[in-house]
């Protein structure tokens, strides 16, 4: 089985919003969770934590039998 490597990609989440909300249904669906939505961007923000498409790798750990 070939390994697959990951590859992050960059993300424009203001470009990605804009292109959405012309979709039929997006704002309307959008709004209705963006208190869930502002929660989430303020607790990345204060733990300066990142989503995890946008992590770093994370090195394996081997376990000796």
């Amino acid at each position: 089985m070939p390994r697959i490597r990951y590859e992050p990609v960059p993300h424009d989440h203001k470009a990605f919003l804009e292109k959405a909300m012309k979709r039929e249904g997006f704002r309307e669906a959008y709004d209705v969770l963006e208190d869930e939505y502002a929660l989430a961007k303020q607790a990345m923000e204060q733990k300066d934590v990142q989503p995890v498409a946008l992590r770093g790798k994370r090195k394996r750990v081997r376990q000796s039998s």
